[in-house]
């Protein structure tokens, strides 16, 4: 019996099957959705992973060399505690990474007694003996093999962002890997060269000496400030301009410098509720070429601070990326330098342009300090505390930041190693103690402190 279908049902099936068709077509789309989204939360808790071992590892690197100069007890004691988390810190990061954890088994190690070893040095300092040339070799030794982890873990960062590889082809290589797939060249192969050599840079800091203070007290510059409105705040943030710019209102942010927010084409500024002060402005315009050099584009930034009304202001240290340079300048208050009163300005070395700045380390910390800037130590005495296996060139007292929110006045020593090794030494002007030590590195694109 022949079965034919009227126009109708003809129409109605081939509805039918286009509706199957489509709701299976869009099922896999979004299990493929699914599937893509979840890669991508993945690659981010990756990428997050590998951002903190770079810091971490950096940061022992850092302190590595810190060590090899310190000069007293507490100092050394203080670095080796810290070094001893993050190397903790690093062990762990490294273990949340999908490799196969029989690749890492010396890398933890390595980890593992760079923290141990500098505990029994800061013991054996506070028993009265101090650091051998050999234990200072060894540091040195360490620092290289730190350098070569932090090398492979930037190439593998890289691999990353770039896309060349994801995290499902790293789950994929280390099956095969645990697998004993001979045919199969692992990603995670790289990270077995840990076992036998690394090489690269340390993470920097880049925002100089002491600028990462922690932004929790109340601003000191505004304690006693009237409020400005709206309106007010309007001017004030047209005013970071040498030229004419649109810029509307897009509410407060609130926080423990209440500011007042405005934006504008690729612009945004902030401006302080209390006392209308330009707080942040940032122009995300991005430099083609270089036009003009650093000397310049650190005039540029000193003549705008000026502008503004900062006209005692020191250049603390600046860094070019890119076609950016970003210089930092310190207050100065009858001739010491406050460290923790920041400000941060961005110039463009394409035509000069103010592309941005941060005054926040300035407003929060500053302060009239003139019955605290007498040192009871000589610069000599001071000096006496210094490593002799740095030389001294130069001195200047300064404000720090302690550890806490409290601050201390120090003697500055900009000193060298005997490889040419440029070390900030920082000796309280009261007691006598080693405060802080930073390793300056000097390069075509600036001055960078470890």
């Amino acid at each position: 019996m022949n079965v034919t279908l009227s126009r109708r049902g003809a129409v109605r099936f081939v509805c039918f099957s286009l509706a199957f068709v489509l709701t299976l077509t869009g099922l896999a789309m979004q299990y493929r959705i699914k599937s893509l989204k979840q890669q991508r939360i993945l690659e981010n808790q990756l990428m997050q992973t590998m951002s903190n071992l770079t810091l971490y590892a950096g940061n022992v690197r850092s302190d590595l060399e810190k060590i090899q100069y310190v000069n007293t007890a507490p100092m050394l004691s203080t670095l080796s505690s810290k070094l001893w988390r993050e190397a903790s810190f690093a062990k762990e990061a490294l273990d949340q990474l999908p490799l196969a954890q029989n690749n890492m088994t010396n890398t933890n190690k390595l980890l593992s007694q760079i923290g141990d070893y500098c505990v029994s040095l800061s013991k054996k300092f506070n028993e009265g003996q101090p650091l051998t040339e050999e234990e200072r070799n060894n540091l040195r030794l360490l620092c290289e093999y730190c350098d070569k982890m932090i090398a492979e873990i930037a190439a593998f960062q890289n691999e990353l962002q770039t896309g060349s590889i994801n995290y499902e082809m790293i789950r994929s290589d280390v099956r095969s890997t645990m697998n004993d797939d001979t045919d199969s060249v692992s990603v995670a192969e790289g990270f077995a060269e840990f076992e036998e050599g690394f090489a690269s840079y340390p993470t920097l800091i880049y925002d100089g000496p002491f600028s990462d203070h922690i932004l929790t007290q109340t601003p000191r510059a505004l304690i006693g400030k009237s409020d400005v409105l709206q309106e007010e705040a309007m001017k004030t943030a047209q005013s970071a301009f040498t030229k004419d710019v649109s810029l509307s209102a897009s509410g407060m942010e609130f926080s423990r410098m209440p500011s007042w927010c405005f934006e504008g084409d690729g612009i945004y500024v902030t401006v302080t509720q209390w006392g209308g002060y330009l707080c942040t402005m940032s122009n995300d315009r991005i430099p083609e070429h270089r036009a003009i050099d650093a000397e310049q584009a650190v005039s540029q930034a000193q003549s705008y601070l000026e502008s503004l009304g900062y006209k005692d202001m020191k250049l603390s240290y600046y860094e070019i990326t890119g076609n950016l340079l970003t210089a930092n300048f310190a207050a100065v208050q009858d001739g010491v330098i406050l460290y923790p009163d920041l400000i941060k300005v961005g110039v463009a070395l394409d035509n000069g342009e103010i592309l941005s700045l941060d005054a926040r380390g300035y407003l929060m910390n500053h302060t009239d300090r003139a019955a605290t800037l007498s040192p009871t130590l000589t610069r000599e005495a001071a000096q006496a505390c210094v490593s002799d296996v740095l030389t001294v060139k130069k001195a200047n007292l300064c404000v720090i930041p302690s550890d806490g929110l409290t601050e201390d006045l120090c003697w500055e020593f900009s000193c060298e190693a005997s490889d040419g090794t440029q070390v900030l030494v920082y000796v309280n002007a009261h007691t006598g103690v080693e405060e802080q030590l930073l390793i300056l590195l000097i390069s075509e694109n600036g001055q960078l402190t470890v």
